[in-house]
């Protein structure tokens, strides 16, 4: 896939990418992420917003990585989401994919 940031191109080589987000105020699932929307709401920000946005991108995948287990829900277990959120086990290497990309998006906006 090529990604243009900010008048830069650059080969992106991975696959899915995706982090746990709440999907309702209360409960978390994974959600799959589009590549190209996210390229066009960073081309939409200035070098300084995209560079602050795509850093906290990273991060919180980079610390998902990390789960032994799906985010609880808030209210579990008195609350139980059904179905329950995706298994880290499906998705690990999906949210590890985004903190690739992220870090591939920051050394292009670095460069600038």
């Amino acid at each position: 896939m090529k990604v243009k940031i900010h008048h830069r191109t650059f080969e992106y080589f991975g696959g899915e990418c995706g982090i746990y987000k709440n999907d309702t105020p209360i409960s978390f699932n994974y959600a799959k992420m589009d590549k190209s929307l996210l390229v066009s709401a960073i081309n939409g920000m200035s070098r300084e917003e995209a560079i602050l946005a795509v850093t906290q991108l990273r991060d919180n995948s980079a610390e998902q990585t990390k789960l032994e287990a799906a985010p609880q829900n808030i209210g579990f277990p008195l609350l139980r989401r059904i179905p329950e959120p995706t298994p880290i086990g499906e998705v690990r290497a999906h949210i590890e994919n985004t903190v690739r990309f992220s870090e591939a998006i920051l050394r292009v906006l670095n460069e600038e």
